[in-house]
């Protein structure tokens, strides 16, 4: 295992030519796929004009040398025909096919009434080995498919590496910061991560269903540790309480609404059991982890989080096997030059090729990753994920028989010198990745068809950018995240460590850096129908992570005694408190502002951990002026402020002497009036 392990330095080349070719600029702010800006960029407008997927193959299996399914249409169809094109050799020719008008199949096969079908490879006029792109026609609606037939010299495929993801979507409450010792109570905002980890849920049936193997478990990191804490049990909410509360007056109290529902979580026994079920199967295995929680490296590293988003160490602690931390799967299927330079020297990546490509269409929200050609893309959703599924399988059988192929022939043609220097070269398995939230459906279909994995052996990468990615992280919430994290780190200077005290400013503020790194998922975001909503979901936590952080710096900050402070001589020292929200001690000064007076603040203040501190400010006011108007605010060792500013007037008693000799004539004046009204 660990020997496996040695070898998983590097990753696949990046097969797409489009990745070698300058990038174009991220979009400055998230624009809907279908505005006239990016629509290309989702769908080429030549591709499968026409159809709407009103054909749909809600059942298919192309095995034994048949292909068996159901397709449903409209009510006014009474015939479909099925047309065949010849056979293409290489996966990117056959995946443009898929998207091609029907003037691609020239070659018609038999008619028959909608429902169920089945035919043999040599009824559809099947029988050239290769992969074939089938294309299904009702009226003027068509769906698509691809099978492979493959040749005598390749009925045994070369194995490849299967890649066996394990992630989720997890719907996390935003807002949490760090305490000690334990950690605080994990809150999700539904069960529907519950439901994918109970029995019969999606993930239980990948773990149940992993082969085992060579085959390699890709596990995204936060699953492991959020099932972790959701054993020890949870709450479901759809809020989260400050942790730095303000100070709320007595008479506000009675009118503040802070009720917030929560019941608790009912999936700690599934957490538990699910964990001991990946813990199981992951001795001994090869483990590769995930991005945490889908995060694009490229937007992590501008983002300052790239450590957080690469972060592995829960799933050595948790599972107790050797992990690949040497080796990323990049959740974009690509590494930007910048990321690449970033990485710890030694790292390999296991990059995205034309295989992934026609693998991430597949389920009921398939992808359109960047590294694809952007002319080949189209709406997959055309097609019904069953359609998809035989396209997928299709894929994994032609790269098996390719690799084969390629390796008899290096071997027929090298000389013995040759034979020997080049059979590690040769017999490179293909890698086969799905997607990372891939169905159990699919993963058994792709699994069957990709027999039992040999070990992993990749190749050197090479670092690329693609020609046109619109589902990138675009320039805006990249900068608000860069900003986020800016704040975070100035939070942390803020703080001191105390010996009295298990947490330090690091563990405070983790949380909250990995919150940032989780908001730049890919996880849908690459999904045609998901990606406004997807996008609306990153704005939303990248807006809780600014409203905690607000909180968190707003908590330290000033209280002066009223807006008017009134002090018995010029020589009395002006009273004012310095409060602390955070549960660290907080080392600032106070820095004044004031064009009436001489202000001379105290030294350095160190603000006790949620406590406050009262101390004294010197305000010398010539004597002519009779109040003087100042602005105070705390300040970092360098200067920099830390609170907002509060503005404060001193006036010293006494001072108007004459105002109340007037106020006091003017009473005298009124009573010796009404006394002479009265005697007349």
């Amino acid at each position: 295992m660990r020997r496996a392990l040695a070898t998983a330095l590097c990753a696949a080349l990046l097969c797409f030519p489009s990745l070698s070719t300058p990038a174009r600029a991220a979009l400055p702010a998230p624009v809907a796929p279908s505005r006239e800006v990016v629509a290309e960029q989702w769908v080429n407008p030549m591709l499968r004009v026409g159809d709407t997927g009103a054909v749909k193959l809600t059942q298919l299996t192309t095995t034994g040398g048949t292909v068996v399914g159901t397709v449903e249409t409209a009510t006014d169809v009474e015939q479909v025909q099925i047309f065949t094109a010849p056979p293409v050799g290489d996966l990117p020719s056959a995946f443009n096919l898929l998207g091609l008008n029907p003037e691609a199949y020239p070659l018609a096969g038999p008619i028959f009434a909608p429902g169920d079908f089945s035919f043999t490879y040599d009824e559809l006029g099947l029988t050239t080995p290769g992969i074939h792109a089938v294309l299904v026609r009702a009226g003027e609606e068509t769906t698509r498919f691809l099978v492979f037939i493959p040749s005598d010299s390749t009925a045994t495929a070369q194995a490849g590496t299967l890649i066996w993801p394990l992630a989720a979507d997890i719907p996390l409450v935003p807002g949490e910061t760090g305490t000690a010792p334990e950690r605080p109570e994990l809150l999700l905002a539904n069960e529907g991560f519950t439901a994918e980890i109970e029995p019969g849920g999606r993930l239980d049936q990948l773990v149940d269903l992993y082969p085992g193997g060579h085959t390699c478990l890709a596990i995204d990191p936060q699953l492991i540790d959020t099932v972790s804490r959701m054993a020890g049990g949870y709450t479901v909410t759809a809020t989260r309480v400050s942790s730095v509360e303000p100070t709320v007056r007595l008479r506000e109290r009675w009118t503040a609404k802070k009720e917030v529902t929560s019941t608790p979580g009912r999936g700690a026994e599934a957490a538990q059991r699910f964990l001991d079920k990946v813990d199981a199967v992951s001795h001994g295995a090869c483990v590769i982890p995930l991005p945490w929680a889908g995060a694009d490296l490229s937007a992590a590293l501008k983002a300052g989080v790239l450590p957080e988003a690469l972060d592995s160490s829960v799933l050595e602690e948790e599972l107790n096997t050797p992990i690949a931390k040497n080796l990323i799967i990049p959740s974009s299927g690509y590494v930007t030059p910048e990321v690449a330079a970033a990485l710890p020297a030694g790292t390999g990546a296991i990059t995205g090729d034309a295989l992934s490509a026609q693998l991430a269409i597949v389920g009921e929200h398939p992808l359109t990753v960047g590294y694809s050609d952007p002319l080949t893309r189209f709406d997959y959703r055309l097609d019904t994920p069953a359609a998809r599924r035989a396209s997928a399988v299709a894929a994994v059988q032609f790269t098996r028989a390719q690799a084969s192929a390629q390796a008899n022939a290096q071997a027929r043609n090298a000389t013995p010198e040759q034979a020997a220097d080049q059979a590690d070269q040769a017999h490179t398995p293909p890698i086969i990745l799905p997607p990372r939230l891939w169905s159990a459906e699919d993963a058994a279909a792709i699994s069957r068809a990709a027999g039992p994995s040999a070990q992993l052996h990749v190749a050197p990468y090479t670092p690329g950018q693609p020609l046109v990615d619109p589902t990138a992280l675009t320039d805006v919430e990249v900068t608000n995240a860069a900003q986020q994290q800016r704040y975070v780190g100035d939070l942390n200077n803020l703080m001191v460590e105390d010996p009295n005290i298990a947490l330090s400013p690091e563990e405070f503020t983790a949380p909250v850096r990995t919150s940032i790194a989780e908001s730049l998922s890919l996880y849908k975001r690459r999904a045609l129908d998901l990606y406004e909503r997807t996008t609306e979901e990153t704005r939303r936590k990248l807006d809780k992570n600014r409203d905690l952080i607000q909180a968190l710096r707003a908590s330290v900050r000033l209280m002066p005694p009223g807006n008017v402070y009134t002090r018995t001589s010029n020589s009395s020292p002006v009273v004012i408190v310095a409060q602390n929200g955070l549960p660290l001690p907080v080392e600032a000064t106070i820095q004044a502002e004031s064009s009436e007076a001489r202000v001379t603040p105290p030294g350095a203040l160190k603000i006790p951990a949620q406590g406050s501190i009262t101390t004294q400010v010197t305000a010398d006011v010539p004597r002519a002026q009779e109040t003087a108007s100042m602005r105070l605010w705390l300040a970092n060792d360098t200067g920099a402020p830390i609170s907002d500013p509060v503005s404060l007037t001193v006036q010293t008693k006494g001072s108007n002497w004459w105002a109340w000799l007037i106020a006091g004539l003017l009473v005298v004046f009124f009573v010796v009036r009404l006394a002479l009204r009265r005697k007349h």
